[in-house]
């Protein structure tokens, strides 16, 4: 359990037939951290690529609902919106089974401009594969330029090994990267924490997720371990990674300290596995967090 495989359309659904009681819902690591931050009052707008499909039309229907701006209209065309089958066992571990579709044809030209006023812009680091790490370094000078803060996610252990080289220098022009215990470690060259104190010194903060070992920081070279919050129970861990993200940002977009943001972050994460999938639609999360 734990990993995520790559399947045709005509294998998602074939293997999707065998699950009659799924259920489709909205969804996707960046998607699910903007349905949060739009849950808690941000205005949100998200650059991803959907089809005119019964799955995008369920997902532009979501973001309609979540006051989530959609900054690129949905193409027409042979290939489908991305779409995974998310398989979760009792204790909440999950395998995933993805057909990519639409997304394969995202681009640099689909990066929208900076909207005035905007102070966070985040990455999700799959996108490397379509927008290649050359436009996407300008496109974070472009956001930094604008004004704006930019936080990245690692986002994927495949990307990282794909893209390792150039992600070491993306990642560096960034105000605050965010990963896991695996993906540090696989961007590293002698270790992750040795990463995480070289990318602090530069001015990055550097987040690394160790479940329920908790999190370290590094921030001014200096680093920090913070405890995971314990859930008060596991039913899904899909989209945790994507509510710690919200829950940093939503106190770095107030003005927190870093102190505010970890505890917002394991806060919102300890709610979310409590719930299945990672839609804040599915998980009212207002009243959760601390504050």
């Amino acid at each position: 359990m734990g990993e995520t495989v790559r399947r045709s359309t005509s294998e998602l659904d074939a293997l999707a037939s065998r699950f009659p009681h799924r259920r489709l819902t909205p969804g996707g690591s960046a998607a699910n951290t903007a349905s949060l931050l739009a849950a808690h009052g941000r205005r949100v707008g998200l650059a991803g690529l959907i089809a005119d499909d019964p799955a995008g039309r369920l997902m532009a229907r979501a973001y309609d609902a979540a006051g989530i701006d959609l900054l690129t209209p949905p193409r027409e065309g042979a290939e489908p919106t991305t779409t995974a089958l998310i398989l979760s066992t009792s204790d909440g571990r999950a395998a995933t089974a993805i057909c990519v579709g639409v997304t394969e044809r995202l681009t640099a030209a689909h990066l929208p401009d900076v909207p005035p006023r905007t102070r966070w812009v985040f990455v999700e680091g799959r996108v490397l594969d379509q927008v290649g790490a050359g436009p996407l370094t300008d496109y974070i000078d472009h956001a930094r330029d604008a004004g704006a803060s930019v936080a990245f996610s690692l986002s994927g252990r495949r990307e990282i090994r794909l893209h390792r080289k150039a992600l070491r220098k993306t990642v560096a022009r960034c105000g605050l990267v965010l990963g896991t215990e695996e993906e540090f470690a696989d961007l590293a060259d002698t270790g992750p924490r040795a990463l995480l104190t070289g990318l602090s010194s530069e001015g990055t903060i550097a987040v690394m997720t160790r479940g329920d070992l908790g999190a370290v920081v590094a921030e001014d070279g200096r680093l920090r371990a913070y405890p995971a919050l314990a859930p008060a129970a596991v039913v899904d861990t899909t989209g945790a990674g994507d509510a710690f993200a919200a829950g940093f940002l939503l106190s770095a977009t107030a003005d927190g300290t870093t102190d505010d943001a970890m505890a917002s972050a394991a806060c919102l994460a300890s709610h979310m596995v409590g719930h299945p999938g990672g839609w804040a639609c599915d998980c009212p999360t207002r009243s959760v967090l601390p504050g």
